[in-house]
């Protein structure tokens, strides 16, 4: 979860010169782009036709990237739990399992399992209540048995984080979190895995900002994998289904620059969180010249993210909402935040068979 951010301010455009020398592999590049967007555009209008969702292999269901005020704080989709009031959840990738304000359940048919849970966010944000059983219905399909659902019945924020996005989500039309990150299945699953067929095998988060609207693309299939590159991710012999930490199962290995440090590039693990408006870079001390810790990177600053296998991706900090805003963090964790304004410009994969992410540029 995140902040609210200032409206969109476009980015200024930038000429890249090609060296005559390289024209020939340039328009290579350009050519098997331009074959994976028609590939993708194919996806798309077999995912949204209107066959029965039991025959379909894919499914899109589409994607808000902001609530009613007008805050634009990740991605929301609609999400019905046991025939109870249907309400927009946020997509958090950096979370696991449907949590629902428990009012969003009343009048439906729930099995109660008198477990109390609290779920505790890297925001500082914490929900408890009561895991209940329900069927849940994302879009127009629904899973096929009930699925563990986090009945919230109190939000605080965590000591010392006063200030924790979650206490906004009382009395307001936000029904909860649909998270969809890997991990330890003792806890919660997402229901994502429990959809019929092929669906339930796994999903693309295309954030829009290139082709279309955003969309979240239920099942996988041998043509929307095209183009994806699975970096290597930091998790080592973790018991299956169990163990491990967030990180553990849902980051990639990569690397990132700020203009103007001393260090070109720090490297680490990377989270991206489409839950999360702003992202965070742990730079071990002492941080680079002219860089706060704690604080939001300034306008004049270019971050530059390098992961294997993929383009490097560059943004000038402030200019869109929730693209490009950083604050750096001084620690030895290594383990940084991408926010969700990464979706916009790179499609990722989630692969819930094999329990692996695939990222490629969005066209």
């Amino acid at each position: 979860m995140g902040d609210e951010w200032p409206p969109v301010v476009q980015p200024a455009q930038h000429e890249h010169r090609i060296p005559p020398e390289e024209d020939l592999r340039h328009e290579a590049r350009n050519s098997d782009m331009r074959r994976l967007q028609a590939w993708f555009l194919i996806l798309m209008a077999l995912c949204t036709h209107s066959w029965p969702a039991r025959a379909q292999e894919c499914l899109t269901v589409p994607l808000a990237d902001h609530v009613k005020d007008g805050r634009r704080v990740g991605y929301w989709l609609e999400v019905q739990a046991a025939a109870g009031q249907s309400g927009m959840v946020l997509l958090d990738t950096g979370s696991r399992g449907l949590m629902l304000m428990a009012d969003r359940l009343e009048g439906g048919h729930v099995s109660r399992t008198g477990r109390h849970a609290t779920q505790i966010f890297l925001d500082g944000t914490v929900f408890e209540g009561e895991i209940v059983l329900a069927v849940v219905r994302i879009g127009p399909v629904a899973t096929v048995d009930p699925v563990p659902v986090l009945a919230v019945k109190n939000i605080s924020c965590k000591e010392g984080r006063p200030d924790c996005p979650g206490r906004h989500l009382f009395n307001s039309p936000l029904a909860g979190i649909l998270g969809v990150g890997f991990g330890d299945a003792r806890f919660m699953d997402t229901p994502l895995s429990h959809l019929p067929g092929n669906l339930a095998g796994g999903f693309i988060i295309h954030g829009g900002g290139h082709n279309g609207p955003a969309g979240l693309i239920l099942g996988l299939t041998p043509l929307s994998r095209r183009g994806f590159v699975f970096p290597p991710a930091p998790r080592k012999n973790l018991p299956a289904p169990t163990g491990g930490s967030l990180y553990d199962w849902n980051a990639v290995f990569g690397c990132f620059s700020i203009s103007g440090s001393s260090e070109r590039y720090f490297c680490g693990d990377m989270l991206f969180d489409t839950g999360s408006s702003r992202s965070f870079l742990h730079v071990p001390p002492p941080l680079p010249e002219g860089i706060q810790p704690d604080g939001d990177l300034d306008g004049s600053k270019v971050v530059t993210l390098a992961i294997p296998g993929l383009p490097e991706y560059r943004t000038t900090t402030g200019q869109r909402p929730w693209a490009d805003h950083f604050k750096v963090v001084a620690d030895k964790t290594g383990q940084s935040i991408i926010s969700a304004g990464f979706f916009t410009d790179f499609d990722v994969l989630y692969d819930l068979k094999r329990q692996s992410i695939g990222i490629r540029p969005a066209f």
